[in-house]
């Protein structure tokens, strides 16, 4: 845990949801779901709060392996969601 003294901002994550599914091709594709809250340290008040839902596909091109390919389509759609939540916070000043 990365811990900062006098902190100007504190964020709450909670993952919702990650549900993978397979198609006939065997495809593998995951869609995440993450609640976030971005919070004034002084104030306690919830400056941006939203929830952030990506998905990702992991082709059978990309692993063999099944379990493989599930798991590089459930660390793509998490990292997709960090990406588009950090890209949110980028907008607070």
């Amino acid at each position: 845990m990365l811990a900062v003294s006098n902190p100007r901002y504190e964020i709450n994550l909670r993952l919702v949801s990650s549900e993978a599914h397979t198609s006939v091709n065997f495809d593998i594709t995951t869609t995440t779901s993450i609640q976030y809250e971005i919070i004034e340290a002084a104030s306690q008040k919830v400056v941006l709060g939203d929830t952030v839902n990506t998905t990702y596909v992991a082709k059978l091109g990309d692993a063999l392996d099944g379990c493989a390919r599930a798991k590089l389509s459930a660390v793509g759609s998490t990292n997709d969601g960090i990406r588009a939540l950090l890209t949110k916070v980028l907008t607070l000043h």
